[in-house]
Formats: structure tokens, sequence, C-alpha cells
């Protein structure tokens, strides 16, 4: 008898029923167009408050367009006259500390791209 067997025979598992779910496959051509139109939908501009310090936490894994999407999203909450500043989101690799990722990878965007000018610096750094 194995150990798994053993610990489970005197617990009754319910029944369970095998389900398959299919998600539909929206495609997105314009990728700076919608996250702007999303952006700019009242009911979220709205609350963006004019010196508003936001952060925007941007990750490096799963996502296609990471940095459009980043500019994007910087530059309309900009124009909302909020203050974005980026951190950095990772998973738990690494430790989940910007040291543990090592390279380019444990530094904010906003870090790496300092001296191109594409990503504001954070306000207090």
């Amino acid at each position: 008898m194995s150990i798994i067997t053993e610990l489970l025979s005197d617990i009754t598992l319910p029944k369970m029923v095998k389900v398959k779910q299919k998600f539909a496959a929206t495609k997105v051509t314009d990728i700076a167009s919608e996250l702007q139109a999303q952006l700019r939908r009242p009911d979220i501009a709205n609350r963006i408050k004019p010196g508003a310090r936001i952060a925007i936490g941007v990750g490096s894994r799963g996502m296609a367009q990471i940095p459009l999407i980043t500019k994007v999203t910087v530059d309309e909450l900009k124009r909302c006259g909020a203050v974005p500043f980026i951190v950095p989101a990772m998973g738990s690799h690494g430790g989940a500390t910007a040291a543990g990722v090592g390279g380019d990878h444990g530094q904010p965007l906003a870090r790496r791209h300092r001296g191109g000018g594409r990503y504001p610096a954070h306000p207090h750094r």
C-alpha cells in the first residue's frame, strides 16, 4: 500500500467530472490604440487625479509588447496629470529580489532606460 493510498483510506473523495473550457480568442491588432481607449474610459480616467503618484508594475515574462504597453500606460497616466513611476514586478525566481534575478532584469525599466529617456525615472531617485 502506498503512503498516499494509506493517507486517503479514511477519506471519501467527492465525485469529480472532467471539464473543458474554451476562451474567446480575441486578437488585438493595434495594442497602443486599444490600451489608450481602455485607459481613457471615464470609469478609469476619472479615477486618475492630477499629481497622483502611480506605480506601474512591469514584469518580463509571458506578455508580448511589454515596452509598448509600458510606454502607452506611462503616456496616458501623464496625460491625466499623474506622476507615474515603474517598479519591477517579478515572480519568485531569484528569491523575488532584484539581486536574485540578476542582470538588467533586476533593475526597474526606469533605471535601465534612464539615459534614453524612453521611460520616466522614479520621481524620488
